[in-house]
């Protein structure tokens, strides 16, 4: 027995004068007043003290601790211990190795309080085993704060963890995953899942947790958007579900506690939804649950935010304001990104097809200077716009400067340069039909791998053949046909090789 706990401290002081006088009258004396010290320990500290003898069976229960048990001191005496602590097991099991000579402490649960309880074996006089003797201390509160400032500190944990994921600018998908995973080590039971709405469904952007097979079926699919509307989702509000409110194409999957917070509300292509889900003997949601899953969302909700405005700031130095279109700068990330990764510079991998196309506007100048420069920025967007819907999807456009556009082109090499020059003198006559009838262009098709392997050098490629077509046009007044000249496209645009 640990003589440092508070229940044999109180013990230790209220036997301690007749264990140290010898003369029988003063130690008649000293034990009434150990015992009267004993009762008041009994009375004041929240204390059980017991004895059984050798069967089980009380000889001894006093002690303040038993009010909150619902227990009157003496009650148990008589009566078995299986009997009066029948939903105890544990109380029982520990009274049995007292019984059987051991002396130890364990930690138990009597109903809703907790004791720390020392045991050990009640011996007369002569050393001999009569029973077994045991003293518990309520530790109820104790245990309950320990509790609550381990829940307080986890969730600090959680929270400093998402905000650490936030900060490193990764795509949501995996900050979504790291989020969860931090979630997760707190709340332990049943999943979480980040919904995303794509149109009229909830699809998951990221789940962690062990789902039933069933629900992970389920949800994989995505769920309706007006099923999660019924809960008011698009005032902003959380809800938490509980056995009696879910519905019971829910329960029938095993699931028995949702808890939904929306994270960007009246924002629907990229509305997000914190969810967490219970499963077995779950009844209700903790106020530390409720607590940390609220925080969290309000975490993610910022930390979601201002990856888009940065991510809107990092596109808006890779567009070109004019005409939306990508600038130098995308061009350059991007074209190398098509070539297997490849910057400008770097040599590509071999078997790659992509062309590069370089067009120069011509007529922009006399525009400018004719109708004012309102005008000439209206042809950059007008011809930009045209060469857009003049290509294919999966073809990218670019404006560098001035009147010079760059076209990356998936899946195309030199047996396509007829096709693609059509596609080009289609722009033309959009952009002449829209209002700008004395315009045209000049263009110069570089591919890889047959002309390059290198970025750059597709990029300068490109770019000489085109001015070799303009300075032939200069020579001959023109290259491209004027608009009533232009021949029929040889292939629609839609038929061009797909990479």
């Amino acid at each position: 027995m640990t003589l440092g706990d508070p229940a044999w401290q109180h013990l230790r002081a209220v036997r301690r004068p007749d264990s140290e006088s010898t003369d029988p009258e003063r130690a008649g004396s000293l034990a009434r007043a150990s015992e009267e010290r004993l009762r008041f320990a009994l009375a004041a500290a929240p204390i059980v003290l017991w004895t059984t003898d050798p069967e089980g069976v009380f000889t001894l229960s006093e002690g303040q601790g038993l009010a909150v048990l619902g227990h009157d001191p003496g009650a148990a005496v008589g009566r078995h211990v299986a009997e009066v602590y029948a939903d105890a097991p544990e109380v029982v099991a520990n009274v049995r190795r007292a019984l059987g000579g051991e002396t130890f402490e364990a930690t138990v649960t009597v109903g809703e309080r907790v004791f720390k309880a020392s045991y050990a074996p009640l011996r007369d006089a002569q050393s001999e085993q009569i029973g077994s003797l045991g003293v518990g201390y309520d530790v109820t509160d104790l245990v309950r704060a320990e509790h609550a400032a381990r829940q307080a500190r986890e969730q600090a944990e959680a929270l400093l963890e998402l905000s650490r994921v936030l900060e490193t600018g990764a795509e949501p998908g995996e900050v979504a995953r790291s989020a969860l995973a931090a979630l997760g080590r707190v709340l332990r039971d049943g999943w979480l899942v980040l919904w995303q709405r794509e149109g009229d469904r909830f699809l998951p952007l990221a789940l962690h947790g062990n789902l039933p097979p069933g629900a992970r079926e389920h949800q994989l699919r995505g769920i309706s958007a007006s099923h999660y509307e019924e809960y008011g989702l698009g005032t902003g509000q959380g809800v938490f579900l509980t056995p009696e409110t879910l519905p019971g194409d829910a329960r029938l999957r095993g699931v028995r506690g949702a808890a939904l917070l929306p994270l960007a509300p009246g924002h629907s292509e990229q509305e997000l939804v914190l969810a967490a889900y219970r499963l077995g003997s779950f009844e209700r949601w903790l106020p530390f649950e409720r607590e940390l899953l609220a925080a969290a969302s309000r975490t993610l909700s910022a930390g979601f935010g201002r990856w888009r405005h940065l991510r809107g700031l990092e596109e808006a130095t890779r567009t070109d304001p004019l005409t939306e279109l990508g600038n130098r700068r995308a061009l350059e990330l991007e074209l190398g990104a098509e070539l297997g990764g490849a910057e400008l510079g770097r040599a590509l991998h071999p078997g790659e097809e992509v062309g590069v196309l370089s067009i120069d506007l011509d007529g922009l100048k006399r525009v400018n200077d004719t109708r004012g420069h309102a005008r000439g920025d209206a042809l950059l967007r007008e011809f930009a716009r045209a060469l857009r819907g003049s290509f294919r999807r999966e073809d990218r456009v670019y404006r560098l400067s001035g009147d010079e556009y760059v076209v990356v082109l998936p899946g195309v090499g030199p047996a396509e340069a007829g096709v693609i020059l059509d596609r080009v003198g289609v722009a033309v006559r959009l952009t002449r039909a829209a209002g700008f009838p004395g315009i045209d262009a000049s263009a110069g098709l570089a591919c890889c791998p047959a002309d390059a392997r290198d970025a750059a050098e597709l990029l300068r490629l490109s770019d000489r053949r085109m001015y070799e077509v303009k300075a032939a046009k200069r020579a001959r007044w023109r290259v491209f046909p004027r608009a009533a000249e232009f021949p029929a496209p040889r292939r629609a645009s839609a038929d061009l090789p797909r990479p």
